[in-house]
Order: structure tokens, then C-alpha cells, then sequence
């Protein structure tokens, strides 16, 4: 099928999905995660697909959710869109993990928010050295979405997972190696040549393994991963009620520091 905000390609067994929406720093909407998951299920049924690489195009992977949306929502006092757009999200990141097929994410730029929430949930992750991967949830009034608790709880602990995520601490690529959350840091001119030779190599693999392997992953590190998504769609919706998700999305667009009062 015809894409408009991603772009498919295969070579060599392997599915390329592009996020596409460069002039937006491919940030979440609500077009790209349904395509995205039209795309998975289509790669899921396709046995020329033997794994796929998740990239983005431009200068950055994904800015995350789109500000001026937030704005929008906030000015229009549409807060119940907040549940809907995260439940659709939810199903994107169960497709991730769900598909018996390996995942490899392929990061430049910058992930953020959502756009860094969903590599969490890819199998593999391989970074630009020079990249900035943050959670910036909180210095917009929010709770971390797509699961990032859970993915973060599971692979770094719970001491690392609240300075990540309370503090919207900021992390080159190489710092993200270190601390155990990507599989390989590389030099940004490296990235594309790095990530394709992996690709090559799952390729080749025993993909009947490979999908079996990861349902005994998601059995023991992914357990109860639909109740935490059901509940973020909850208490986003309602973080999202407040005057202080209200003074983070300003002050972001102003280029100030928030100034937030627990209502």
C-alpha cells in the first residue's frame, strides 16, 4: 500500500521503514503511527521480510510529539484527545514487540519523548555517537508515554529509570551505551554502514528462532507492558488537565524555563 508519512523499502531481506515527515523533525502524529502500523502488519505477512530497521529522515530520528499540537489542545480545551492518540500509539508499540521478526532501530540526530519511547520496544538499537536521546516529559507537566517506564525499569533499574526520567536528563549516543539502553554507539558517518551490515546478518539468521526467542523475551522482560500502556493513556490525559503541562508547553515555545506550581 501507498504511504504518505513513511517510506518502505526491501533489499536483501530486509524491510527499511522511514518515519518521513523531515520539515516536522518526524515527530508523532496521528498519520505516522497509523501507517507505522500498517507497515508492521504488512511486514509481519510478508516472508521477503526477514528483518526490519526502523530510521528516520533528515537531520533527526523523531522530535516526539508535536508541541504545537499540545498547544492546540491546551488553547481548544481538547484534553480528551490526549487517551485516544496514546491508546493508538499503544498498539504501535505492541506491534513492535509482537512481530516475530527482528527490529533493529537506526538512530541520528535526536529521539525524543515517544520517538525515543518507541526504540525502547525495537530489539536492537544503534546510535549516532553524537546523538541526544531525552525523556522530556516532565519539563512539560507529563508522565513518560509508550511504555519507556516499563522498557527503562527492566533494562537499567529503577535508580537510573527515576534520574532519567525525573529529571529529563539529556544523553549523547555514547552516554546511552554506557548506560546500557542501545546495543551500539558508532560514529554518525558510520551509522547507515553499521546498521546495514547487522541488518544483513539477522538477514541470514534463523528467523523461525529468531520470532520464538522473542516471544520468550516478551514473556519474561515485557510482562504486564498492556496494562502500563493503559494506564499512561489514564494518567497522561489527566497530566494533561493541568496548569502545569499548561506552563511546560509554553515555556518550551518561548525558550524560557517553566515555572510550575503542582496544579
Amino acid at each position: 500500500m501507498g504511504f504518505e508519512k513513511i517510506i518502505f523499502e526491501k533489499q536483501d531481506g530486509i524491510g527499511i521503514i522511514t518515519l518521513n515527515d523531515p520539515a516536522n523533525r518526524n515527530t508523532i502524529s496521528g498519520s505516522i503511527v497509523g501507517e507505522l502500523g500498517c507497515c508492521l502488519d504488512d511486514c509481519s505477512d510478508d516472508p521477503e521480510v526477514r528483518t526490519i530497521v526502523l530510521r528516520g529522515e533528515g537531520k533527526v530520528f523523531s522530535a516526539g510529539g508535536n508541541i504545537n499540537v499540545m498547544k492546540r489542545r491546551i488553547e481548544e480545551g481538547k484534553y480528551h484527545e490526549f487517551g485516544p492518540a496514546m491508546k493508538k500509539l499503544a498498539i504501535v508499540i505492541e506491534k513492535l514487540r509482537n512481530i516475530r521478526k527482528p527490529i533493529i532501530a537506526s538512530v541520528q540526530g535526536a529521539a525524543a519523548g515517544g520517538g525515543l519511547g518507541m526504540i525502547m520496544f525495537c530489539d536492537f538499537r544503534i546510535v549516532a555517537e553524537d546523538a541526544k536521546l531525552v525523556f522530556p516529559f516532565t519539563n512539560l507537566g507529563l508522565i513518560p508515554d509508550c511504555g519507556a517506564t516499563l522498557a527503562l525499569l527492566r533494562m537499567i533499574g529503577v535508580a537510573k529509570t527515576t534520574e532519567l526520567l525525573m529529571t529529563s536528563k539529556l544523553l549523547s549516543g555514547k552516554e546511552a551505551y554506557e548506560w546500557g539502553i542501545v546495543n551500539q554507539s558508532v560514529p554518525a558517518e558510520k551509522l547507515n554502514e553499521t546498521t546495514q551490515n547487522f541488518a544483513k546478518t539477522l538477514a541470514k539468521g534463523p528467523t523461525i528462532a529468531y520470532g520464538r526467542l522473542k516471544t520468550m523475551i516478551n514473556r519474561l522482560a515485557f510482562e504486564g507492558l498492556d496494562f502500563q500502556l493503559e494506564n499512561e493513556a489514564e494518567y497522561q490525559e489527566l497530566c494533561a488537565r493541568s496548569e502545569d503541562h499548561k506552563q511546560g508547553v509554553y515555556a518550551f515555545i518561548e525558550k524560557r524555563k517553566p515555572v510550575f506550581k503542582g496544579i
